[in-house]
């Protein structure tokens, strides 16, 4: 009998072993599988990184270009899109990654590029594996002479009359009293209606100097002015610039955009009388039309006739501070990041604090080693990335509370896909 059971047992054993040869081949397969799918995500954030880098460069390109054309501007036209591919292909390719297209769209840089390190196997082929991606820079614009916050909106036309953005009688009495001068019934303040965006000249959003400048100078003339254009969005002056070959003020730098230039359409009687009432007329040969506030930046304190003294001599416009951004890429704004949005939600602080701990163990003045050389601080920002949401200098050397409000502007332009670790965590 008992050497009965122990052949039963013998042949249990046996049976057994195909079966736990099955388990661990299988667990083997699992793990591979969960291995090849945490590469393909760690390649495919590699390549967004690439991507990032290449637009920004090209960026980096496209803002030399403007401060090499100084005072003139640079129309869009006038962008020499060789050295801007070329910059985003060599940053591609410091990144492991090859340009697959770069197209310069209304002083934006749209790239895609492919990883050159790819993975096979099971997962060739999927998402991921391939490590594809894309990216879009714009530029922002800050300024060092207190001009103040340029206005939104969209495009429009450089015609006169329409829209409903008139003047109101208190505000044309206000604009009496600091001229000292009546505001006649024929004037510019009276006629135009527009609202710098889709119709007409808008001449309600100028400044109260180019206001006073224009009552002051109809009463010189004693007739009123016909103006062009005067205040203009942002949104409209990327358009201009886009379609025009000569110079071009881009977006943002353009006194029109604070409401302290017009265009006259009879500048030869203006111009006599310019210094006189305030106002100053730059570029006499190049852009007869165009007056600019004589205090201003574009005139340098100086009025009448001639070249201002704002930002001449190819250095570019001293008060125009241009940042490369990355920005979604259906479009940017040609505006800088703004941090003042206040405290994440509790989930998503909770997410980037995880995040912080794989990528630096939570430390904020540590500098990548090994693989991650070039990342810098609690969130391992590269610097690109970094100069997207604004910072400066190197991330490591931030207090670790800018680290914190720039990883959260980060995630609002990109969410959790710039780190790696939000792959390696679940966390997408």
């Amino acid at each position: 009998m008992s050497e009965r059971l122990a052949g039963w047992r013998r042949a249990e054993d046996g049976q057994y072993l195909p079966i736990f040869a099955a388990l661990l081949f299988a667990l083997l397969i699992v793990a591979f599988s969960f291995f090849q799918v945490g590469a393909a995500a760690t390649l495919k954030s590699r390549v967004q990184t690439a991507a990032d880098a290449a637009a920004l460069a090209g960026e980096v390109e496209i803002k030399r270009q403007i401060e090499a054309a100084g005072y003139e501007g640079l129309a869009f036209a006038q962008i020499n899109t060789l050295p801007v591919c070329a910059a985003a292909a060599a940053y591609a390719a410091q990144n492991e990654a090859r340009l697959e297209s770069c197209r310069v769209e209304l002083y934006d840089v749209k790239v895609v590029v492919r990883g050159t390190r790819e993975i096979e196997g099971e997962l060739s082929g999927r998402d991921g594996a391939e490590a594809r991606a894309r990216a879009r820079a714009s530029l922002g614009v800050s300024y060092a002479g207190g001009l103040g916050v340029l206005g939104g909106g969209g495009g429009g036309p450089l015609t006169s009359g329409g829209g409903n953005n008139c003047m109101t009688d208190e505000e044309i009495g206000t604009v009496a009293e600091a001229a000292g001068v009546r505001v006649r019934a024929d004037s510019a303040l009276r006629r135009y209606c527009g609202n710098g965006q889709q119709s007409g000249v808008d001449v309600r959003d100028l400044k109260p100097a180019m206001k006073v400048a224009i009552a002051k100078a109809e009463e010189e003339l004693g007739h009123g002015l016909n103006l062009n254009s005067g205040f203009r969005t942002v949104a409209y002056q990327r358009e201009l610039c886009a379609r025009v070959s000569g110079p071009c003020a881009p977006p943002g730098q353009s006194m029109h955009n604070f409401g302290m230039a017009i265009d006259v359409a009879d500048y030869a009687q203006l111009a006599p009388i310019a210094a006189k009432v305030g106002l100053c007329q730059p570029l006499p040969s190049d852009d007869a039309v165009h007056f600019s506030v004589a205090s201003g930046p574009e005139c340098g304190g100086r009025g009448g006739v001639g070249p201002g003294g704002g930002g001449g001599g190819g250095g570019g416009l001293s008060f125009a501070i241009y940042m490369p951004k990355l920005v979604p890429w259906d479009g940017g704004d040609f505006a800088m990041p703004n941090l003042g949005f206040g405290a994440p939600p509790g989930d998503v602080r909770a997410a980037l604090e995880r995040i912080a701990q794989c990528e630096s163990g939570g430390n904020p003045t540590i500098h990548g080693q090994g693989p991650a050389v070039g990342h810098y601080g609690k969130y391992q920002f590269d610097l690109p990335t970094w100069q997207s949401v604004g910072g400066t200098g190197n991330p490591a050397d931030a207090p670790e509370a800018e680290q914190d409000a720039r990883a959260y502007a980060l995630w609002r332009m990109r969410g959790f896909q710039p780190w790696e670790c939000a792959y390696i965590l679940g966390i997408i």
